[in-house]
């Protein structure tokens, strides 16, 4: 029988390397990480950069014109309001003596000071 001492796992007896390969492979493994957070960081000054402004003009954009949207939805009802009591011959009557200073037959106009 040899006297041989087991040679450590991926080494040979002299001690250099038994697989010179696993060095590029080890490259290649980098390289695969390297690529998805090269797109991650891409992504993120994307994001950042350009879509990010966008959305924040969008949003105020969107404010001004919720804020306007009120406006004249209060200015709608204000004029339907106004609509209906135009259908009212009294409420007619008073705007016109209000308004025009005309005055229904048989009335006399006085001026108040």
């Amino acid at each position: 029988m040899q006297n041989r001492q087991p040679a450590e796992r991926g080494r040979t007896a002299a001690g250099s390397q038994r697989h010179p390969a696993h060095l590029p492979r080890a490259r290649w493994l980098k390289l695969r990480y390297l690529a998805p957070i090269a797109v991650c960081v891409w992504g993120t000054y994307y994001y950042l950069h350009t879509l990010h402004p966008q959305l924040v003009a969008l949003q105020q954009q969107q404010q001004a014109l919720s804020q306007q949207l009120q406006t004249l939805q209060a200015k709608n009802n204000e004029l339907a309001q106004q609509a209906r009591n135009l259908q009212d011959d009294a409420y007619v009557a008073k705007y016109a003596g209000e308004h025009f200073n005309l005055v229904m037959p048989g009335q006399v106009p006085f001026v108040v000071h």
